[in-house]
């Protein structure tokens, strides 16, 4: 017995270190090596989904006031809305996608837009509006008339399924019809449209996407900023409304009309 006595006070120092970490309850002592701030976890509160795609009409006559219409994604009832550093107040809420606003004469200049939601999500559309002069049927002096090439009044460009750029044929499309763009003073309003498959939310982005490239594509063609203005209206102006191929071919689409 007493020759095993060692061997027993040998172990005892592991034996009672099990018995304490096991009587220890899981992670223990962590609060004096953690952090505070790694002690809690608060959840995420959810993102706020808010997108200003676009202000009709995006170009006025200096120091004249007008009515105008904002299109985009998530707005409520409550939003606030700024032009510049201006809250805007007679804000009238249409639906989800749209607000109409009545903004009071404005001064020369760019202006942002931002739409804020009560939730605190915000999005701003940088130079939503071009205050500018001539706007109003007179460039440089002279007051243009009302006669136009009949092949200018509508111009359309098609997409590929899913696309937001202008491919080969619409480049060269846009150089053929360039004269149309040269009429001085006219201006001129380009339509996004898109297909039915996708959500509303969704459509109406791309919509805007595919008008702001072909805007885009004028100005560096050198129409004047103040003679061009964009609307997004997704899969609600279908050309065809059958559910197929063909259909939805036809209704993916930029649409460049003059504003009469």
């Amino acid at each position: 017995m007493y020759k095993r006595l060692p061997i027993f006070l040998t172990l005892f120092p592991f034996i009672f270190a099990a018995k304490c970490r096991k009587d220890q309850k899981p992670d223990a002592g962590l609060s004096e090596i953690l952090p505070p701030q790694s002690q809690v976890i608060e959840p995420l509160s959810p993102e706020s989904r808010i997108q200003v795609l676009g202000l009709t009409p995006d170009t006025v006559e200096v120091g004249v006031s007008f009515t105008a219409q904002i299109s985009g994604i998530g707005f409520v009832e409550d939003s606030r809305i700024y032009l510049g550093e201006e809250e805007l107040y007679d804000v009238s809420y249409l639906d989800s996608h749209h607000f109409e606003l009545g903004i009071g004469a404005q001064n020369l200049g760019a202006y942002d837009l931002r739409v804020e939601n009560p939730d605190g999500g915000s999005h701003t559309l940088r130079a939503a509006l071009f205050v500018e002069e001539g706007v109003s049927g007179a460039v440089d002096g002279m007051v243009v008339g009302p006669e136009y090439p009949e092949e200018c009044r509508e111009l359309m460009l098609q997409f590929g399924f899913n696309e937001d750029r202008l491919n080969e044929n619409n480049k060269e499309f846009l150089k053929e019809i360039q004269n149309c763009f040269s009429l001085a003073g006219m201006n001129y309003t380009i339509e996004g449209h898109t297909d039915e498959r996708g959500t509303t939310d969704y459509n109406l982005a791309l919509g805007e996407r595919r008008a702001s490239v072909v805007k885009q594509y004028l100005l560096l063609a050198g129409v004047p900023v103040a003679q061009l203005q964009t609307i997004s209206f997704g899969e609600e102006q279908p050309i065809d409304s059958s559910s197929t191929e063909d259909a939805w071919k036809k209704n993916r689409r930029a649409v460049i009309q003059i504003k009469e």
